[in-house]
């Protein structure tokens, strides 16, 4: 993997959508790499200007990887490449809120989380 400074360009938190979450095609690699991609465009510009090689490295992966699940997300239309100033640059493809919102979703049956584990010996 390519030698990166250990410092952040910022302070920073993922988060991931459910519905990115949810989806059985990306790997939880792929799901990090979105997350990862969707916070770094959390400008004004809203777009991630990151650098694959910082991607790959705080993603723990090598950049040949990144490659191929940018592709992935590109191809699934959850990013989408832009170019700024003879720059690639990622974004999100969509906003995933009001997919979200319109997807059929099952309930999690509110008796899974009734397990006593302080019952446990």
């Amino acid at each position: 993997m390519e030698k990166v400074k250990n410092t952040l360009p910022r302070d920073f938190y993922i988060s991931l959508p459910s519905i990115v979450l949810e989806d059985t095609r990306l790997t939880s690699t792929d799901k990090l790499v979105y997350a990862l991609i969707s916070s770094f465009s959390l400008n004004e510009k809203g777009y991630c200007f990151l650098k694959y090689r910082y991607l790959a490295h705080y993603a723990n992966i090598k950049k040949r990887n990144l490659y191929k699940i940018i592709k992935k997300l590109i191809i699934l239309k959850y990013i989408e490449k832009i170019i700024v100033k003879n720059n690639i640059c990622l974004k999100p493809y969509r906003d995933l809120s009001e997919e979200m919102k319109n997807k059929n979703r099952q309930k999690i049956p509110v008796d899974l989380f009734d397990y006593d584990w302080l019952s446990e010996s």
